[in-house]
C-alpha cells in the first residue's frame, strides 16, 4: 500500500509540476494494476461453515454423487425393484410351493331328545410344482380324525396319512404356452429396466459435472468482479487526488463513485451466486448444504476426435431408448398373441392317483379299509361366443403393435438426426473455444498498449482499468466456452448410452 501511495503522489507531482525531481514510479503503478485480490469483508459475509473442508476433483465429485446422492439412490431402488419383479415371475413358473392347513370342529346335534356330539380334526400338507412347459404337479398328504358320541352310539373314524398326486398338462394345439410367454415378458421388462438404469447413471454423471462446472464458473466470476471492485476503489482514490490537483473535473469523482457502487453490487451478486452453486452441488451429492467444499479440478482442453459415422452407428445399435422401443415391439406382439387365444379351444390332459386308509372303531369293534384310485382323462374348454368382446380386444392389441412399430421407426430416424446435431454442437463448441484464443491474446495486447500510452502521457488511467476488466471478463468467457464444450460432449454421451471414453 505504501508503494501505491508513493506512485499516486509521484504521478500527481508529475502532472501538476512536470518536474524531473519527481519521476513517475512505473513499477509501482503496475503494482496497482496487478495487486492481488482478497475477498472484501464489508461487501459479502460468508455463511457459517463446518470446521472440516472436503476437497474433490470433478471425477471424485461424480463418484460421490453416484454413491450417495438421493437421485442415484432412487435410481438404484427402481432397478432393484425391476430385478425382484423378474425373480417373482421366474420363481412362480419353476419354484415349488408348500402349504399346510389345520382345522378342528365341535358339533352338537339334538334330535327328538338324544344329544349327539361330533369332534373332528383335519390336517393336510400340499406341495405344488409348476414347470416351464405349463405342467402342474401336485402332491398332498392328509390326516383326518372324527369322534361321534351319543347315548346309543360311539364311533371313532381315523383317516390315516393318505396322499393324493395329480398332474395337469396343457396341450398347446390351439394356444401358445402362457408360462413361456410370461417368462419372456418378465425378461424383456427387466432388460428395459437395466437400460433405464444405465441411462439414469449417465444422466447423473452429466448433471454432476454440470454442477461442478457451474461452481468453477461462479467462483471465477466472483474473482473477476472482486478485481473490478478493487480497481474501482483504486481508480476512485486516484481520481480524487487528480480532482484536488485540478487536473480533472469534479464530475469525474461522481463517475468513479457510481462505478464503485455498481461493482460492489456485482460482487454481492457474484458471491451469492457462488454460494448457491456450491449448495446446489452439495445437495445433489447428498452432502450437508453448509459443508465447505474445495473444487480443485482445473479444466484442460482435449480434442474431440471421434468420427460421426462411428457415433451414429453405435447409437443406432446401442442407444437405450431404441432398445427399449424394440422390446416394446416384442411385448406388443406377445399381447397380440395372448389376445387371440380366449376364443380358441383349450385342451388339458389330467392324471390323478390317491391312496387312503381308514380305521373305524364302532361300539368296540375295530375295522380297517384301504382304497386306491387311478384316474386319467382329458378336458376341453371352448368359449364359443362373447358378444364380440375378444374381437375388439384383438383389434386393440393389433393397433398397439402397429403403434410400437411406428414409434420404433420414428426413434430410428430421430436418433440419427439427434446424434448428428449433438456432434455438430460439439464441433461448434470446440471451434468457438479454439478461435477464442485470438480474442484472449488481443485483450492482453490491448492492456499492454493502453498501459504504455498512459505511461507516455497519451492515455487515461481509466482506460487502463477498463482494459484490465475487459481482459478478466474475456478469461471468464474462455472458461465458459471450455465448460460448454464438455457439456455438449456429455449430452452426446447420453444419446449414445455410454461414456465417450468407452468408445
Amino acid at each position: 500500500m505504501a508503494r501505491t501511495t508513493t506512485a499516486v503522489i509521484s504521478l500527481l507531482l508529475h502532472l501538476a509540476c512536470n518536474s524531473e525531481a519527481a519521476p513517475i514510479d512505473y513499477q509501482a503503478i503496475d503494482a496497482i494494476l496487478d495487486a492481488p485480490v482478497h475477498d472484501p469483508a464489508p461487501v459479502y459475509s460468508e455463511p457459517l461453515a463446518p470446521a472440516t473442508t472436503m476437497s474433490l476433483t470433478i471425477d471424485e465429485f461424480v463418484e460421490l454423487s453416484i454413491r450417495q446422492g438421493l437421485r442415484s439412490q432412487m435410481t438404484r431402488l427402481e432397478y432393484e425393484n425391476a430385478g425382484y419383479a423378474k425373480n417373482i415371475i421366474f420363481r412362480q413358473t419353476i419354484g415349488p410351493t408348500l402349504s399346510a392347513n389345520m382345522a378342528g370342529n365341535l358339533t352338537q346335534t339334538r334330535t327328538n331328545g338324544p344329544l349327539t356330539k361330533v369332534e373332528d380334526a383335519q390336517s393336510d400338507l400340499t406341495l405344488t410344482q409348476p414347470l416351464p412347459t405349463g405342467t402342474v404337479l401336485s402332491l398332498a398328504g392328509k390326516y383326518t380324525t372324527t369322534l361321534t358320541r351319543s347315548p346309543s352310539l360311539s364311533q371313532h373314524d381315523v383317516l390315516r396319512p393318505g396322499w393324493n398326486a395329480s398332474l395337469t398338462q396343457p396341450v398347446f394345439l390351439f394356444v401358445k404356452n402362457p408360462v413361456l410367454r410370461s417368462r419372456r415378458r418378465g425378461r424383456l421388462n427387466y432388460e428395459s429396466a437395466d437400460d433405464a438404469y444405465r441411462s439414469g447413471i449417465l444422466s447423473i454423471k452429466a448433471q454432476a459435472r454440470s454442477l461442478y462446472y457451474d461452481v468453477l464458473l461462479k467462483k471465477e466470476s466472483l474473482v473477476v468482479e472482486q478485481r473490478k471492485l478493487q480497481a474501482s476503489r483504486t481508480l476512485l482514490g486516484i481520481t480524487k487526488d487528480l480532482v484536488q490537483a485540478g487536473k480533472l473535473a469534479p464530475v469525474e469523482t461522481t463517475r468513479s463513485l457510481v462505478r464503485l457502487e455498481r461493482d460492489r453490487r456485482q460482487v454481492q451478486s457474484a458471491a451469492a451466486g457462488r454460494e448457491k452453486a456450491k449448495e446446489a452441488a452439495n445437495n445433489f451429492a447428498g452432502l450437508p448444504l453448509n459443508l465447505r467444499m474445495e473444487y480443485r479440478s482445473v479444466l484442460k482442453y482435449e480434442p474431440f476426435t471421434l468420427p460421426l459415422d462411428r457415433l451414429r452407428d453405435y447409437a443406432l445399435a446401442n442407444r437405450p431408448d431404441l432398445r427399449r422401443l424394440q422390446r416394446n415391439r416384442d411385448l406388443a406382439k406377445l399381447d397380440l398373441d395372448e389376445s387371440r387365444e380366449p376364443l380358441r379351444p383349450s385342451v388339458n390332459l389330467v392324471a390323478n392317483y390317491s391312496s387312503n386308509e381308514t380305521d373305524t372303531m364302532l361300539s368296540g369293534i375295530d375295522s380297517k379299509s384301504l382304497s386306491r384310485e387311478w384316474k386319467a382323462g382329458a378336458n376341453l374348454t371352448w368359449r364359443l361366443f362373447d358378444s364380440f368382446v375378444n374381437r375388439d380386444q384383438v383389434r386393440q392389441t393389433r393397433n398397439a403393435a402397429a403403434l410400437a412399430d411406428l414409434a420404433y421407426e420414428e426413434a430410428l430416424r430421430n436418433t440419427a438426426l439427434e446424434v448428428e446435431n449433438a456432434y455438430r454442437d460439439v464441433k461448434t463448441a470446440e471451434a468457438q473455444f479454439l478461435n477464442f484464443s485470438s480474442t484472449r491474446d488481443s485483450a492482453k495486447e490491448n492492456v499492454e498498449i493502453l498501459r504504455i500510452q498512459f505511461m507516455n502521457g497519451r492515455g487515461k488511467i481509466i482506460d487502463v482499468f477498463d482494459a484490465e476488466n475487459e481482459a478478466r471478463s474475456v478469461e471468464l468467457e474462455y472458461l465458459n466456452l471450455l465448460t460448454n464444450y464438455y457439456t455438449t460432449q456429455d449430452k452426446l454421451a447420453q444419446l449414445l448410452g455410454t461414456g465417450l471414453g468407452d468408445l
